[in-house]
């Protein structure tokens, strides 16, 4: 997977740098952990 797939997936547009697709990549992580937000 290069950098434009991972920006694709996360919804991310304009400059791209490795930090913040690491960044949105831990945040998605976050807000969708079946611990923190549980599927019902």
């Amino acid at each position: 997977m290069n950098i434009y797939d991972a920006a694709k997936i996360l919804s991310l547009s304009g400059s791209l740098t490795p930090e913040l697709v690491k960044a949105a990549y831990r945040q998605a992580c976050k807000k969708y952990h079946p611990d923190i937000n549980p599927a019902g």
